[in-house]
């Protein structure tokens, strides 16, 4: 028997012959409530015809695997739900309900629903869902309502009850208008993980910056690489890529190499590289402090290692500015490594700490740092991560500062802890696929 938790209240069991009597005794009990909008409760006048139909619902699932469940709450039973109707060619099922009068206005059963909702969408590859309600049923009418259901029509005299016949109203959810009732959070994690597996794969490295990178084995080849390519990254991903090919043919597709034995020959064919604000001025220091570094370091990542270090992003970004800027310098090229304590988003240095410090099976992200750790990374904010994340409302402050990264990964924790950002795959792939969403 199938059971599904729907939260620390509400379970779904798949509908057995050890639930006849509570659904017997709850309509037993309850005729007069039920039968307004329920027209088997008339023809439910023992046990055996419970069980007559709850075995026929049983020999159903047995054919076709459509769920029909018992729903307890808090271990009591509270009413039925589940999907009929089910068409799988053409990708679309119904969902029908009924609560006993104990349990209403508890929000049980749209609670249900989000849930019935979500599974039919991402687990059954349904496309459209829809709900039927009784025309003047205001109650049941609600819940399709608040799930975001289109109101498609009515179905004339459609149903006959006690009273008679009557219209019955049709509702519709198809699997595109999710991205409407997301606004309420609704099943939003499994959305994201369903986004974030959809984008992180191999097929995103050819059209990203992190292609670059991905040219190399070696570590510091890698490291160095990778944060040319987040320091000039902005503009068109397209105009990004080239410039970064350019900067390493320039670095003769031996970054490392070049960085610790290069000449004053060599510098000199860097001269006109040039990429928005990024000129050769900032590129001579950058390559400097490079070369400065790596003279006593194996590895980029202990630029970001404070004295004391307590673990956080926010130590390790501003302490590489002051790390990175020890060398004299031209004041305009502190502007292309951003900080916390500047009140900046940090977007680029965000998504090289991503690239080098996240470790899955995927193969995007290289995770060869180990001092730095995945739970505390935050979410990178580009402009597509920044809508997307306002049109879910994941945040809602007006400006995109450090506070508005924080509060953004803070928000993805509450979906995986210890590694919110690879969210930032779902929430940057949805934001390119779907650049119509407005905040």
């Amino acid at each position: 028997m199938r059971t599904i938790r729907v939260n620390d209240e509400i379970e779904l069991r798949e509908l057995s012959t050890e639930h006849v009597l509570p659904i017997f005794t709850t309509i037993d009990s309850q005729r007069e409530y039920l039968r307004e909008w329920l027209p088997f409760v008339d023809y439910t006048k023992s046990p055996a015809d419970t069980e007559q139909f709850v075995n026929s619902v049983m020999k159903k699932a047995e054919l076709d695997g459509e769920l029909s469940a018992a729903i307890f709450y808090n271990e009591e039973f509270a009413g039925l739900i589940g999907f009929k109707d089910t068409d799988m060619l053409n990708k679309c099922t119904e969902i029908g309900y009924w609560l006993s009068y104990n349990f209403q206005h508890k929000g049980i059963i749209t609670t249900c629903c989000k849930k019935l909702i979500d599974d039919a969408f991402t687990k059954l590859g349904i496309n459209r869902i829809q709900i039927k309600v009784a025309k003047n049923n205001r109650k049941s009418i609600r819940i399709p309502e608040r799930l975001g259901f289109t109101y498609e029509g009515t179905e004339r005299e459609g149903e006959l009850l006690v009273s008679g016949f009557t219209d019955i109203n049709v509702y519709s959810l198809v699997k595109s208008d999710k991205i409407v009732n997301f606004q309420d959070n609704y099943a939003l994690k499994p959305f994201l993980d369903e986004m974030a597996e959809k984008y992180n794969n191999i097929c995103f490295i050819e059209n990203d910056p992190i292609s670059i990178p991905h040219r190399y084995v070696k570590q510091q080849d890698i490291e160095i690489a990778g944060f040319f390519a987040a320091v000039l990254a902005w503009g068109q991903r397209k105009i990004i890529i080239k410039k970064c090919k350019e900067l390493m043919q320039l670095m003769d597709d031996s970054p490392y190499d070049f960085i610790v034995h290069h000449t004053g020959k060599d510098l000199k064919q860097i001269d006109s590289f040039k990429h928005r604000t990024f000129n050769s001025i900032d590129l001579l220091y950058f390559i400097a402090s490079l070369k400065h570094h790596y003279k006593n370091n194996a590895s980029l990542e202990s630029a970001f290692i404070p004295p004391g270090f307590d673990g956080t992003i926010e130590a390790a970004l501003n302490h590489f500015r002051k790390y990175f800027f020890c060398l004299q310098h031209d004041s305009r090229t502190q502007k292309h490594i951003a900080s916390p304590d500047r009140k900046s988003a940090c977007k680029r240095l965000n998504m090289f700490l991503r690239w080098m410090v996240r470790n899955d099976d995927n193969g995007v992200d290289f995770g060869i740092w180990k001092q730095l750790k995945s739970a505390n990374l935050i979410c990178p904010i580009d402009v597509h991560v920044n809508r997307v994340a306002r049109y879910f409302r994941l945040i809602d402050r007006k400006q995109t500062d450090w506070q508005t990264a924080v509060q953004l990964t803070n928000r993805l924790k509450e979906f995986d802890m210890n590694d919110p950002v690879k969210y930032d795959f779902a929430l940057f792939g949805f934001g390119v696929e779907y650049k119509d969403i407005d905040s």
